[in-house]
Formats: C-alpha cells, structure tokens, sequence
C-alpha cells in the first residue's frame, strides 16, 4: 500500500511565496487570463476571490472561508461572477 502523502525536505512547505492568490470557481476557468489580470494589479498579498452568482454549495463555502481568511490577516478582494466587486 503506498502512502498517502510524501516527505519532502523544503522548508518552505506550507507557506505561499507568490505575489498573490486567486481562488476561482472551476466554471471561470476559461476567463483566467481576466482573473489573472485583475490579480496581478492588487497589491502583493492581496487574495481575489471570485464568487460563483446564485446560491450554491461553493458559494456558502466561500462565504465561510473568506472570515477565516480575514481572521488570519489576509486582506480579500471578492468579486462575484456578475462583476460586483467588494474589497474588504
């Protein structure tokens, strides 16, 4: 039986070294080029979150994670699919 995961020897496991993070429903995968975009003019640090319209599953779950992000310090830039944006 394999395992689950593997050892690695980095140090820097865990730790996010880019200028910024975007998190995209897989619908908006075509549009990643705009995201990418609208991420690469936010300031370093910045996470865009782009929000799926409607009331689904990975719209509450979104809802959840960006207070938890925010709680951790990380400033959030969401934007819904419909274009509405909101900085917080």
């Amino acid at each position: 039986m394999k395992p689950l995961h593997h050892k690695t020897t980095s140090r820097h496991v865990g730790k996010y070294t880019g200028d910024n993070l975007t998190l995209i429903p897989a619908s908006q995968l075509p549009f990643r080029d705009e995201w990418r975009r609208l991420a690469a003019a936010l300031p370093a640090g910045e996470i865009l979150m782009i929000v799926p319209s409607g009331s689904g599953q990975l719209r509450g779950v979104m809802h959840v994670l960006s207070p938890a992000l925010r709680e951790r310090g990380r400033h959030i830039t969401t934007i819904s699919v419909d274009r509405t944006i909101r900085t917080t």
